[in-house]
């Protein structure tokens, strides 16, 4: 059996994300905090304190992992920063030229607007968000009207969740650039930003879910695809890939909250 010892970080490098999740809840404190906007980019500001708050949790948590040298459960984990980034980036993004609208031309009716933002749909659509934090974490105690609330959701978009990710990640490396009206030179990066978010995505989702790609993190296999008899305890996943790529969804969060408020970091003019 080979015993992987935790990989060694600098503890600057620690040092370095407790800087970046203590930044990402300022963020959320300044979003909570700031009442100057219009109920179109309120419902940006409820879906940027969930996951903004959500992704710091989360964070800190694969930081913590990390430092415990569990490389695997924090690789799993981080796949969760990817949703929490993507989703709320294609909010903010397909919500765009709708919120300019109303700027532009108040006297639009809003439910007219309102219906063309998805961010307003899956906000108001989320029947079950009145449940406590108790009956979510337990569900012996969830009164029968929740449990069907929940079961028929769950129901709905379990087999939709990774096209849902994908067709929001397509949405955003096709169109995030002409919609933000940036310069075309920064289309490359975005391809390769996204094409990497996909990649990572996929194998992280492997690791959650046992498939058979990951096998080789567990097994040593031979030239001719036999497996040695060695096994890894521990992953050989690179340690700094892991805690840069978590930390960089952070940083794309408070980027894609200075997108509907000027304050943040990554902001740029609505009209």
């Amino acid at each position: 059996m080979s015993i992987r010892p935790r990989d060694e970080i600098q503890e600057d490098i620690f040092a370095l994300c407790d800087s970046a999740a203590a930044c990402l809840w300022e963020n959320i404190e300044l979003l909570r905090g700031d009442v100057d906007h219009d109920e179109l980019e309120g419902y940006l500001y409820n879906w940027g304190i969930v996951l903004g708050v959500l992704a710091a949790d989360i964070f800190e948590s694969v930081t913590v992992l990390l430092r415990a040298g569990k490389i695997r459960g924090a690789n799993m984990l981080s796949r969760a920063l990817v949703d929490y980034d993507i989703r709320l980036r294609y909010y903010v993004v397909q919500s765009w030229k709708v919120r300019r609208k109303h700027k532009t031309d108040p006297s639009i009716p809003l439910h007219f607007l309102l219906e063309q933002m998805d961010a307003a749909r899956d906000w108001d659509n989320a029947g079950f968000k009145l449940g406590s934090v108790l009956n979510l974490y337990d569900p012996q105690v969830w009164p029968p009207e929740m449990r069907e609330a929940l079961e028929r959701a769950m129901a709905a978009n379990e087999s939709e969740k990774g096209d849902t990710f994908k067709h929001m990640l397509m949405f955003l490396q096709d169109q995030e650039s002409a919609i933000r009206g940036v310069i075309p030179i920064w289309q490359g990066w975005l391809d390769a930003r996204y094409g990497n978010m996909l990649a990572g995505w996929r194998m992280q989702s492997a690791f959650l879910h046992g498939d058979q790609v990951v096998v080789s993190d567990v097994l040593e296999f031979d030239d001719t695809a036999k497996t040695t008899g060695r096994l890894f305890r521990y992953s050989s996943a690179p340690v700094n890939t892991i805690l840069f790529m978590a930390m960089d969804h952070v940083i794309e969060i408070i980027s894609s909250f200075g997108m509907f408020r000027s304050w943040a970091p990554g902001a740029l003019p609505l009209c």
